[in-house]
């Protein structure tokens, strides 16, 4: 963690500073593509030093009552707004009831549901449908994440929540390591498996209590 701080410094001073080379006037079209894969570059290292250090260091869960049916929607606004989301995706929400409180770091929670999210899309690279549905019995409220995609070996369900793995090019491999981790101390659980028309389902169960 300390190391990853200590690139961190650095890297933030290269981005800046590219960033305003970059407004300069005197440049070449060369020049300025060559300085946004720079910062392009800068950002997908910021960001796997990011999840690096939320995954090593956690923050503390912080309990309150919100409204996890709103939180998932708004996650769903964000998603949909998204370069991700391509006009070859289609987003399917089934989230009934629209409100319904548990208890619970509404932070914590929105990133599990933007990992998930952002996975099943990426696991439709040539476009498909993904479908959000909730459902509620006497203990529990579960997220299900529906994909069309490619589905997944064997090997890659074993393996998917495990640090520094990922069947994504841009991936870092702690996305979902992150999310498993969130859920447990949540008292709840991550089920992954393949559907029988195509793609993958992951379903989330936090208790309402």
């Amino acid at each position: 963690a300390g190391i990853a701080h200590e690139i961190r410094n650095p890297l933030a001073a290269i981005a800046g500073s590219v960033q305003v080379l970059k407004k300069s006037q005197s440049l070449t079209p060369q020049e300025q593509r060559l300085m946004s894969i720079v910062l392009k570059e800068t950002e997908r290292l910021n960001k796997a030093i990011s999840d690096f250090l939320r995954f090593v260091r956690p923050q503390e869960k912080r309990a309150t009552e919100f409204d996890v049916a709103a939180s998932l929607s708004e996650t769903l606004d964000l998603l949909e707004n998204s370069p991700e989301l391509t006009e070859t995706h289609e987003l399917r929400r089934e989230i009934e009831p629209p409100s319904f409180p548990i208890v619970g770091d509404a932070d914590q929670i929105r990133q599990v549901f933007w990992n998930l999210a952002r996975n099943a899309v990426a696991a439709m690279p040539k476009g498909g449908v993904l479908t959000v549905r909730t459902a509620i019995d006497d203990t529990s409220y579960h997220i299900i994440f529906a994909d069309s995609g490619r589905g997944m070996s064997p090997a890659d369900l074993q393996r998917l929540f495990q640090p520094f793995r990922t069947n994504f090019p841009s991936g870092t491999g702690l996305g979902m390591a992150i999310s498993y981790r969130i859920v447990q101390e949540h008292g709840g659980k991550i089920e992954i498996g393949n559907r029988a028309t195509g793609g993958a389902v992951m379903t989330v169960t936090l208790p309402q209590a």
